[in-house]
């Protein structure tokens, strides 16, 4: 059975409701009453029915409802409705909460509700995750820079890592979202793409690919610190580790496979997308590119400026 929002009976609940009378947008907490009821000479009631007026003229809002007053903190909780455009949430919901809070009105307000939450989530993955990427990326290349004294080698092994996970990214956006070839995984098509997935694949699958590529960048350094030509050395380090880099890679796979049959969507999609990255960096990465690339650069591969070689330490790859 697959556990998804077509099949909840929550969902189909919420939909038939928002049906008949449309979705909530947001609570909207009014703010300052007391305070404002003095200056301007109205009752609290008034001010909290300017307001509602002023959100029941923003577009997609049918109706705002207003609930009750706090007589400890004046503060007043309105309750708005919206149509079926945003009934199921979404960008128009969210885009709604955006205007709401751009709103001059008579009194300070704070935007409550799942819209709201969902945008304010949606913002700070979206702000914070250039950073975390960018730390990854920082720290992949002085640790790789360091372990093969090259600047080269950390750059391309940072690029190909990346490629795998972005053709999964693609892969996951065709099946999950637009609905290709998603009948034969027990599931139907979504029309979005949950915002967690992409920062929880790139933590997995970055991780994995990195480990395949220091396997085989080490023992390609080792037969190159032994005098053997860069493309003598690329193709003993790729049989070397061909056997353990597939077979780590064979049976990943199939775990991810078993995570894409399972019936919850998320873990369907993380199984795909851990299945199809894995599958592109085990192949078409590890045994096309990346000795295509060795050979192509030659010996820039292991290049590193002067002034920062004599400050590197050296280390002997050896196994």
């Amino acid at each position: 059975t697959v556990i998804s929002r077509a099949s909840a009976t929550s969902a189909k609940a919420g939909d038939q409701r928002a049906t008949v009378v449309g979705g909530e947008v947001a609570g909207l907490r009014v703010l300052g009453t007391d305070v404002l009821s003095n200056v301007l000479g109205t009752t609290k009631v008034d001010l909290a029915g300017i307001t509602a007026a002023q959100l029941a003229a923003v577009n997609h809002v049918t109706s705002v409802e207003v609930t009750g007053t706090n007589p400890f903190t004046g503060s007043t909780l309105l309750k708005v409705m919206g149509d079926k455009q945003i009934a199921r949430g979404g960008r128009e919901g969210r885009a709604t909460v955006g205007v709401v809070r751009d709103l001059d009105t008579v009194v300070p307000i704070e935007v409550g509700g799942v819209a709201a939450a969902e945008r304010e989530f949606l913002e700070a993955l979206s702000s914070s995750a250039p950073k975390t990427l960018m730390l990854v990326y920082l720290l992949s290349f002085v640790v790789l820079g360091v372990g093969f004294r090259s600047i080269t080698l950390p750059l391309k092994a940072i690029v190909l890592d990346s490629l795998s996970i972005l053709a999964s990214f693609g892969v996951l956006v065709l099946v999950f979202q637009d609905g290709h070839g998603i009948q034969l995984l027990g599931a139907q098509p979504l029309g979005y793409t949950d915002a967690t997935l992409p920062i929880m694949l790139f933590c997995i699958l970055y991780s994995l690919s990195m480990d395949y590529e220091v396997f085989m960048l080490a023992k390609v350094t080792e037969g190159y610190q032994q005098g053997l030509g860069v493309e003598e050395a690329t193709a003993r380090g790729v049989a070397s580790t061909a056997p353990l880099i597939t077979g780590a890679a064979l049976i990943l796979i199939v775990i991810g496979i078993s995570f894409a049959l399972t019936g919850l969507v998320l873990i369907k999609q993380i199984g795909f997308g851990m299945a199809v990255a894995l599958a592109i960096d085990a192949t078409l990465v590890r045994f096309v590119l990346l000795p295509a690339l060795m050979r192509y650069l030659g010996e820039l591969n292991w290049w590193m400026p002067r002034w920062l070689a004599t400050r590197v330490p050296r280390l002997e790859w050896a196994h």
